[in-house]
Parts: C-alpha cells; sequence; structure tokens
C-alpha cells in the first residue's frame, strides 16, 4: 500500500458517486493538490479553496475547515467538495470516501 508522499502532487477530479447519483464536473476542470501541509482545489476557473492538512496517514486525509473566497460560478458539484476521508490509490487513481459520498480522482 502507498504511504502519504503517493498523494502528494495535482489530481484532477473525475466524478463523485453520492450513492444516489454520479455527479461529475460539468462546466470547469476541478483540480486538487495536495501537500504536506496544505491542500489546494479550485470551485470554478477564478475561486480557489486552501485547508489546512491536520493528518495524512497511509488511508485517512484529515484537513481543516476550508478557506474559500466566495464564489463566482460554481459547478453543480462544487457544494459537495470535501477532501478529508479515506483513501486508496491505485495506478493513478485516487478515491476518496467521506460523507458527500465517494470522489474519483486521476494523477496529472
Amino acid at each position: 500500500m502507498p504511504g502519504p508522499s503517493a498523494l502528494y502532487g495535482k489530481w484532477r477530479l473525475q466524478k463523485l458517486d453520492t450513492g444516489d447519483k454520479i455527479m461529475v464536473p460539468k462546466v470547469f476542470t476541478l483540480f486538487v493538490m495536495f501537500s504536506p501541509a496544505n491542500v489546494l482545489y479550485n470551485q470554478d476557473t477564478i475561486t480557489r479553496c486552501t485547508a489546512k492538512v491536520i493528518s495524512i496517514t497511509d488511508n485517512t486525509i484529515t484537513l481543516d475547515d476550508p478557506f474559500c473566497a466566495a464564489p463566482l460560478n460554481m459547478d453543480s458539484i462544487s457544494p459537495y467538495l470535501e477532501y478529508s476521508g479515506t483513501y486508496t490509490i491505485h495506478d493513478s487513481l485516487l478515491t476518496i470516501d467521506n460523507e458527500n459520498g465517494k470522489f474519483y480522482l486521476k494523477r496529472q
């Protein structure tokens, strides 16, 4: 199993499975950048969010509440964005499970 360092880098959100529906970014390309100290992500082409890393273990990401500028044009998936949770990495696919659903991201 890859360790936390395998998580670091840039990922592109492919889809979110909420259990009731599959959501994909429709308007914007949504990226997440993981580092040991912070997670950066976008909600649209302008709005950026940052969250301080509380801990990253071999299978869990715990983030502080994110700080986001006021969104201008959110994608329909944007209100669901939450990158704390349990995760797995297989090849270039990262999955994160949390109360909002299962996020599928591809390494960039």
